[in-house]
């Protein structure tokens, strides 16, 4: 069943699971191979037991291939032996917030244009476990500049908002609850009901040296654990 699956590398078994014949999982590869579609490499040229850890760092036994299709009376998942460098939960990635060009008229009559990308941006998260709630906050945490000019922008005058809510003024929640795995990709656009837009206040005297060019602010991502 299992013969040459190479590229298999996480095994959950059901309880009372029994194999009438060898199913021939494949032995774990050497030491330092990358495991597939991720940035985590193997520890030992073995399979592990996640017992109470994660797939990126379990903490459970070493076990042959022999030992994996044995019968057992309880639910189990194996890995290949791994360990991340840092296995605190954490934001590992985020995509830029891309507003693109945008002129006086786009803000006309209180309008607030969305991203550009917020159908394909994301926020990936690392190293989480499948029994603790989670909450990814944002915030605006910088005025707008440009590289060579020492004029900006202030975030209160040019707001980066997620719904109704201004992140130039607090964090926002962005999203919150559990994973089932280690690794989590949450899209921008998770919240049907959400989007990050960005507002003009009408009365603002922009600085005219910043006019067609392209300006930057700063959002602040923050990953805790909720009660």
């Amino acid at each position: 069943m299992f013969v040459n699956t190479s590229s298999l590398w996480k095994i959950t078994l059901g309880e009372n699971l029994k194999f009438n014949v060898n199913p021939s999982f494949t032995t774990s590869p050497a030491i330092g191979t990358t495991i597939p579609g991720t940035i985590y490499t193997t520890t030992a040229a073995s399979w592990q037991v996640v017992g109470n850890g994660t797939e990126f760092n379990p903490q459970g036994a070493m076990v042959t291939t022999t030992q994996i299709y044995a019968d057992r009376t309880e639910p189990v998942t194996y890995v290949w032996a791994n360990r991340a460098e840092d296995p605190t939960p954490r934001i590992d990635t985020v995509s830029s917030l891309i507003f693109c060009t945008l002129g006086a008229s786009d803000f006309r009559n209180e309008n607030c244009p969305l991203a550009t990308n917020f159908d394909t941006g994301s926020v990936n998260l690392v190293n989480l476990d499948n029994s603790t709630n989670y909450e990814v906050t944002v915030a605006q945490t910088n005025d707008w500049t440009t590289d060579g000019e020492s004029a900006t922008i202030t975030k209160s005058n040019l707001k980066i908002k997620y719904g109704a809510n201004d992140l130039s003024t607090s964090a926002s929640s962005f999203w919150s609850g559990t994973s089932a795995t280690a690794t989590k990709n949450i899209a921008f656009n998770h919240d049907a009901n959400k989007n990050f837009n960005i507002w003009l206040n009408p009365s603002a005297v922009l600085p005219t040296n910043l006019l067609g060019k392209q300006i930057e602010s700063e959002l602040t991502w923050m990953l805790s654990e909720t009660p």
